[in-house]
This record gives structure tokens, sequence and C-alpha cells, in this order.
């Protein structure tokens, strides 16, 4: 039976789900793994791990911001931004929210449940701000605005995608701008309970899948640009915006500026969670198919079995333990905690605790562990990264929370 599907984004939404490492990769939310010391270690790059067994920090409170969804620095800036589900956008300068939005597009955005504004990002150069929000009409859309000061004209806003969707759930909402200045775009498969339409494993859709687009180079009747090494660019095989497929409903994806990793977090159906990471080495995810419909991370989902090219996760958790739905985040590269210096953070919606994840740069040796901090269950939305590597924890309750180091 398919459980009900949910991620992210109303107060009253709660599942089920749980997490693992090791021998025993579906069940880490309660398992002895998340006390077990990691130590660190030296990996065949040379790169020294995290101590995770050392890492001591607390939540500290930043901003209350409404219902925050997504958090993005603005390059060139320590301002932070700050989405808000029904619609504005928030400035953070040294410390402190603006009283005014930056933008407020809440008349144009469906919101509730799983919609609403969802994502941002900028221009490399800091100047166009990029929006991911459901329309009225409950379209996925990424738009542009022209930003040359703190604050964008709504009249201004350019729309670059708007895909039609037809339910209320799954609506992705992930949007990064990635080393090479094309925009990222983590969309859902269309909604529904194991993918209805059969999205995931198709390439002639913009469901279920990263699109990477070039918004500074429109062509023919498109308001932006297909980067010439997109894998199905000439359109031949596939729709050209996509970069990589079989994905369920990407809930942030974001890259590791040091290695140009690109992390995804997936949220599953009946019984399992992933994380995907996808090296340099690996292109990124180039033409990357993740499984989905027929794997729910590296099991079969509903009689079905793996694809030849398929990218199977690095982490995986079951849902034991009170867990329900993966929350994506980021490989911290802040200074204030040194002992957690290249572990992938994320979480859960349920359960809400702050999760460290290491992954050898084979992606064959993973070890985890619950850093002592979280939020209020059924309140974790999202996780963001300034431009100094330092992390920060979205609540759809507690407003944005910095993670810094504590002595206690």
């Amino acid at each position: 039976m398919a459980r009900p599907t949910r991620i992210i984004l109303a107060l009253a939404v709660v599942s089920a789900l749980g997490a693992g490492c090791g021998n025993d990769a579906r069940n880490i939310a309660d398992s002895p793994a998340g006390n077990t010391a990691v130590p660190a270690t030296t990996d065949s790059s040379g790169r020294v791990g995290p101590a995770l067994d050392r890492v001591k920090v607390r939540l500290e409170p930043v901003a209350t911001v409404e219902s925050p969804t997504a958090l993005s620095p603005r390059p060139g800036t320590t301002d932070l931004f700050v989405t808000e589900q029904v619609g504005r956008l928030r400035r953070i300068a040294d410390g402190r929210l603006d009283a005014t939005a930056v933008v407020d597009i809440s008349a144009r955005v469906a919101a509730g449940g799983e919609r609403g504004l969802l994502g941002v990002t900028f221009s490399p150069d800091g100047k166009t701000l990029f929006l991911y929000y459901t329309a009225k009409d409950g379209a996925m859309t990424v738009s542009s605005f022209p930003m040359p000061g703190t604050t964008a004209d709504p009249a201004a806003e350019k729309v670059l995608l708007s895909i039609p969707h037809p339910r209320g759930n799954h609506h992705g909402g992930a949007l990064v701008t990635g080393p090479d200045g094309f925009l990222y775009i983590g969309t859902g498969d269309g909604g529904g309970s194991g993918d209805p339409d059969g999205n995931g494993q198709r390439t002639d859709t913009l469901y279920g899948r990263i699109l990477r687009i070039d918004p500074a180079a429109p062509s023919g009747d498109r308001p932006y640009g297909i980067p010439a090494d997109n894998p199905f660019a000439d359109g031949n095989r596939g729709r050209p915006e996509v970069w990589s497929f079989g994905l369920r409903n990407p809930w942030r994806i974001g890259f590791d500026p040091p290695t140009g990793d690109l992390w995804i977090a997936d949220v599953g159906q009946n019984e399992i969670e992933e994380i995907n990471r996808v090296t340099v080495a690996q292109g990124r995810g180039r033409g990357a198919n993740f499984g989905w419909n027929l794997m729910e991370g590296n099991e079969p989902y509903e009689g079905g079995k793996a694809p030849e090219n398929h990218t199977p996760p690095v982490f995986e958790y079951g849902h034991a333990g009170g867990n329900c739905s993966v929350i994506g985040g980021y490989v911290y590269r802040g200074s204030s905690i040194p002992s957690l210096r290249g572990a992938y953070l994320f979480g859960d919606l349920c359960k809400a605790r702050i999760l460290a994840l290491t992954v050898s740069d084979d992606g064959k040796r993973t070890e985890h562990r619950d850093i002592g901090v979280g939020v209020d269950a059924g309140s974790l939305a999202s996780f963001g990264q300034g431009n100094d590597g330092e992390v920060y924890v979205l609540s759809l309750k507690a407003g944005l929370l910095r993670l810094t180091a504590t002595d206690r």
C-alpha cells in the first residue's frame, strides 16, 4: 500500500521514516550507529575527514520569518535571502531582518501544503534574482527579476519556465546556480502515489528530474538557452533542458564548492529516503538515472528492477524510528565548527534532528551521526548555506537558525 505523499511546508504535515548506514542501511534514527564514534580519517585523496564524535553545536536564532522554505546568499555580499512560503522574499543583512520584503509575489503564488514560494538563487554577478514557486494555476514556475539594488520589482518578472502540474503534491522547489553559472532546477514527478504517469523513467518530460538551463542566453522561442553539453541538448532523445532524471521529489540540491560535487536529497515513497552524490568525475550527474519509479533507493519498487544506467544513492534510510521525509542540506565548509568541515548536513521532516554524513571518495563507505540538535518535530523545512560556508536551519515554527559551535 502506498503511504500518503508528504514533504514539508504545512505544520499539519507529518508522516513516518527512518535512516541507515553500514550493514543495515534502513534504520539509523534510533540505532546504536547514532552513538558510534566517527574518527577523523584520511581518504584516498589525502583529505582528512571530519571527526563527528567531537562535534559540539547549538542552534542560534537569527531571524523570525514566516514559514521559511529556502535560503540563498547573494554573490559578493554577506547578505542572506530567505523565501517565505506565502510568496515573500526577505533579506537579512548584518544579522538583521529588513522590515520590508525584497519582493512580494504572494498575489501570484498558490501557497499551502507542498506549494508556495519554494526556491531562490542569484546569477553569478548577483544582479539577477531567480525564484521558484507554485503559480495560482498550479504550474511549477521559475522566474527572473533584475535586482541592481536590494529590492526587486514584481512587475519586472520574466517567466523562464512554467510547467503545468496536474496534482497538489510533488512540486519540487530546488533551485541553485551551478559552478558553471547555469541554473539547476529540481522538479517533482507530477504527483500522486507511485508516479502514476510514469514520468520518472521518461526523458521527454520535465517532471521528476534536474533541469539545467542558461538564463543569460535566450534562444529561439525560449527565454533561456540550452547548454551544449546537456545530455539531450539536440532534443532527439529527450527534452533538451534535462540534466538528470529518475527522481521522485528532490527536496534540496546543492553543490559543494571545493569539490564541485552535486548532492541531491530525494523524498521516497513507501520505505526508503535517499541521498545522492554525483561527483565531477561522474559528470555532476549529466544524464544520470536515479531509478524512480523502478527503484526506491537501492530496492526494486513494486516489481521494478534497476535500469542498466542506474545511479544508486550513496546513502539511504528506511521509515522506522518515527521519521518520514528527507530534508536535504549542504556540505559544511564554514570555519566556526572545524570538526564538522566536510560533512553533509541533512535531516528529516518528522523527527527534525540534524544529522551529519560522511562519504568516502569512492562512495562505498559512509558514516553518519546525530549531532545533538534539532527543531520541533514536523517543522524542519530546509537548510541554507552562506558564502562563508556556514550552514543555516529553516524551521516552519522557529524561523531561521544558524548552526554554531558550543563548548557545552
